[in-house]
């Protein structure tokens, strides 16, 4: 696929032809490991330099408090669950004299797969909260390396080696992938995305509706990869042949693999049901704890553009600055190249954006926490590499994902708000 160049620019020549699904595999290894390794590394050194201030320590010395530099936010909470199991969903949040809490209702919105997965892991070490906090860490970095694999798969077999490249890059580097090498749900949500995008596309349907499944019961959004299998289904047979009873069989697979994806969904509110009476528990608690409802998707947006022009704004006008930001560039990419994009690709990165924008966190910080949310969007990192292939764009996309890419990981670090 070639891309139009204007005069003054540059791009790449097209890609030569794709080996076989064995090099592919070796390949992807090999890129996915260097650029792993890279991203991994340059996110220590920015660890290590930023909590070397005043009042800080010295990493070197001080190994273990460096250790936990990456312990924050709702990390916690994961880490709660997996050593302690969830709380009775229906009591309410008490908040001692001298602020230490031992119980934890709202960590019900947290999906159960991570955490669980945490604990189950940390049991030969003891199980306890810090146990889990390190089994995260070695864990969420395992399946980061397994996600890039994925990806250089998904993309090297319809664009070739050097989108497949480019495309691992962004999503290595992207702004918010401390996050995910610290230990969030998202660390295991987008390899099992990714994995059920690749099985869908070589047809191995029932493997690919399982995978499904499991990513709901690590996040409500994996719902979302039905929209894989519909595109699937329509790609194959077209609007017309759809509804006939030509290959009936591998329609009935296809729709019954989809049907497979809500199961882990249901899973958890079947468990909060039959244990507490409450099956629809986690969405009290984001109203209620974190509140979060839904909007229509322009009203957060409409009001984070307001928070940022007001002068007597509660919140940190430039946190809805970045938030604004890092919405608008990833559906500016998904724009540009809407018509290079697979359709399930695009489908389901408009979907993850829907879906984030919609459960607003309210007027003072409507977008919270937006950028963590929309990194799991992965064909956003193959859209900046289709970009990419023009030299100049290239060159700003480089400059604007490395500078945030430090900087928040240097947020995170101190604990600076950010995820």
């Amino acid at each position: 696929m070639l891309e139009q160049v204007h005069p003054g620019t540059t791009a790449t020549p097209p890609d030569p032809a794709p080996p076989g699904e064995d090099a592919h595999r070796w390949s992807a290894w090999r890129e996915a490991l260097w650029i792993f390794v890279l991203s991994r590394v340059t996110m220590v050194v920015v660890t290590v330099v930023s909590v070397a201030q005043p009042g800080g320590f010295q990493c070197l010395s001080q190994l273990r408090e460096c250790s936990k530099q990456w312990h924050r936010f709702d990390i916690g909470y994961y880490l709660q669950i997996a050593s302690h199991g969830y709380w009775d969903p229906r009591q309410p949040v008490v908040w001692p004299a001298d602020g230490v809490r031992t119980e934890f209702p709202e960590a019900v919105v947290f999906f159960p797969l991570w955490p669980k997965l945490l604990g189950w892991l940390s049991v030969p070490f003891g199980r306890t909260y810090w146990h889990a906090y390190y089994v995260g860490l070695v864990l969420a970095n395992v399946l980061g390396l397994i996600a890039l694999w994925l990806l250089y798969q998904l993309v090297v077999e319809r664009f070739g080696t050097h989108t497949a490249r480019w495309s691992v890059f962004f999503l290595a580097f992207s702004p918010f992938s401390v996050t995910f090498a610290a230990g969030y749900a998202e660390a295991l949500f987008v390899p099992l995305t990714l994995a059920v995008f690749l099985l869908v596309r070589r047809e191995r349907w029932l493997w690919a509706g399982a995978l499904g499944a499991v990513a709901t019961l690590t996040r409500p959004n994996g719902v979302l990869v039905v929209i894989v299998f519909a595109v699937a289904l329509a790609q194959r047979f077209g609007w017309r042949d759809l509804f006939t009873r030509h290959e009936l069989g591998t329609k009935l697979k296809i729709v019954g693999s989809a049907a497979v994806v809500p199961l882990g969904l249901l899973a958890y509110v079947a468990y909060l049901w039959l244990r507490w009476d409450d099956p629809l528990a986690f969405s009290r608690w984001q109203h209620d704890y974190w509140h979060r409802s839904p909007h229509w998707p322009w009203e957060p947006v409409v009001q984070a553009v307001r928070n940022v022009l007001r002068s007597d704004s509660p919140h940190n006008d430039t946190d809805s600055l970045w938030e604004l930001l890092f919405l608008v560039l990833p559906l500016l990419a998904l724009g540009l190249t809407r018509k290079r994009l697979p359709p399930d690709h695009l489908l389901f990165a408009v979907a993850v954006f829907l879906m984030t924008v919609s459960a607003s966190a309210g007027p003072v910080e409507p977008l919270s926490s937006i950028g963590r949310h929309l990194a799991g969007a992965f064909p956003v990192a193959v859209a900046y590499a289709l970009l990419a292939r023009n030299t100049r764009r290239q060159q700003l996309l480089l400059v604007v994902n490395l500078a945030f890419f430090g900087l928040f990981t240097a947020y995170f670090a101190v604990g600076r708000w950010m995820a």
